[in-house]
């Protein structure tokens, strides 16, 4: 008896190692990107490198972290621009095997520009309230398109996604001024951006 009492202790003490390293393993793989994303313009500097996790069923749920550089502008210095994105997309087409059309994504996404000409509260020469806004942070809304391509990996049979899209945006401040002012037209709050995306 004392012996059987003895080996169930063994079995579970091992059991419960081995629940425990697998989901040490599962935690490390969540922190493990995804995909890289490369972006052109998009209100996240010139050009923007990232990468991103996606989650959910049918990966219908996407986290992008990216940095972009924002290049000198008259007498502003060139500065670092870090974006966090969320996106959702409802349904995909499948094309055949080898590639699978997003019609639609939205998402929200919020940036964080470098350098002493950015602010989150205002400098105290200006008069209090003078902007009434940060300048450094700010709040978007977007849209966008992405074909995705698989391509065979013929060594193990896996397959890698290759993708391209599109994104229109708009952040807090224009979408504001858009209804505060007539000037504003729907077309000059827009901004568009292309990209790239490499399942790794």
């Amino acid at each position: 008896m004392k012996q059987l009492n003895f080996r169930l202790v063994i079995v579970i003490v091992l059991l419960a190692l081995t629940v425990n390293l697998n989901a040490q393993e599962r935690t490390k793989r969540r922190f493990i990107p995804d995909e890289i994303a490369v972006q052109y313009a998009g209100n996240i500097g010139i050009v923007s490198v990232g990468a991103g996790w996606n989650y959910a069923k049918k990966d219908c749920l996407g986290t992008t972290f990216a940095i972009g550089y924002v290049p000198d502008y008259h007498s502003y210095h060139g500065s670092a621009c870090f974006s966090l994105k969320e996106e959702y997309t409802p349904w995909r087409v499948k094309m055949g095997e080898v590639a699978a059309f997003r019609p639609l994504t939205v998402g929200i996404m919020v940036t964080l520009i470098t350098g002493n000409n950015f602010w989150i509260l205002e400098p105290h020469h200006y008069p209090s309230n003078y902007y009434g806004v940060m300048s450094k942070v700010r709040f978007h809304l977007l849209l966008s398109q992405q074909f995705d391509f698989f391509i065979k990996n013929k060594k193990n049979d896996s397959k890698r996604r290759l993708s391209f899209f599109y994104q229109v945006n708009s952040y807090d401040l224009n979408i504001i001024d858009s209804f505060n002012s007539e000037y504003v037209k729907f077309k000059d709050i827009l901004d568009l951006a292309i990209g790239i995306k490499i399942q790794i």
